[in-house]
């Protein structure tokens, strides 16, 4: 999992499903962490981790930190509290909502 040692951007809350292509029970156990996060017409990447592990579950929504590529368009276009679609490589797998932006 790419995780360590990053700054973190954002709270946020994810709503997934399992990708076709893993074998994860849960999504603490997905090795990847790497998604991307639809905003207009384009996609912007970000890293994430679980904030309690132990209790996220796919389908239902779980609270995360996001790492993003580009931090500065994201708080520039991203309204808290509304959904964006969220992409597993070209693999729609929900929904995420930032709760709230973190202070550097």
């Amino acid at each position: 999992m790419i995780s360590e040692n990053l700054l973190f951007h954002c709270v946020g809350e994810l709503n997934i499903s399992k990708a076709k292509n893993i074998n994860a029970r849960c999504p603490k156990d997905d090795i990847v962490n790497w998604l991307s996060l639809k905003i207009g017409n384009h996609r912007y990447s970000f890293v994430y981790k679980i904030m309690f592990p132990q209790d996220a579950q796919y389908n239902f929504p779980f609270e995360v930190r996001m790492s993003f590529l580009m931090p500065e368009k994201i708080v520039e276009l991203a309204k808290n509290n509304e959904k964006y679609v969220v992409y597993r490589g070209e693999e729609i797998i929900g929904y995420a909502k930032i709760l709230s932006r973190i202070q550097s």
